[in-house]
């Protein structure tokens, strides 16, 4: 959403300034927030590429391409987002908008004199299904 939606891009008129909401418990999110960080700019500096196998001439060249895209620095995820990290406490979420854990996976929601509890608990006992098939291949034992 950062990219494809603008709202990373300089001057793009989806670019008003507020940042994507990640919202959860600790441990949670912090990890949520690496997978971003990595997700976002893979290896992030000459040491980390060299240490993979590149040698430095093409380290530095994929650092300068790496920070060209990222417009000019390497950001900690929590610089692209607004997290809420969620207790037991009533959080205001943004405009008037609140939430609460509840229990495992439920959460209250509250806004003005309206509020909706949200259970995201898995109650089929099936689990659940994906919308379409995927069928089964064998990887090369190599691969």
């Amino acid at each position: 959403m950062l990219y494809k939606q603008g709202m990373l891009l300089p001057g793009h008129p989806n670019n008003t300034g507020a940042k994507p909401l990640l919202i959860g418990i600790g441990k949670q999110l912090r990890a949520q927030l690496n997978y971003i960080y990595r997700g976002n700019y893979g290896l992030v500096s000459e040491t980390e590429l060299i240490a993979a196998g590149l040698y430095a001439a093409a380290a530095q060249e994929a650092m300068r391409v790496k920070l060209h895209f990222a417009f000019g620095s390497i950001r900690d995820a929590d610089k692209l987002l607004d997290c809420i990290e969620l207790q037991n406490d009533r959080r205001e979420i943004r405009d008037g908008v609140s939430i609460r854990r509840t229990g495992l996976n439920r959460y209250e929601i509250d806004y003005g004199e309206e509020s909706v509890t949200v259970d995201l608990n898995q109650t089929d006992p099936d689990g659940y299904h994906s919308p379409y098939a995927l069928g089964a291949h064998r990887a090369p034992r190599e691969y």
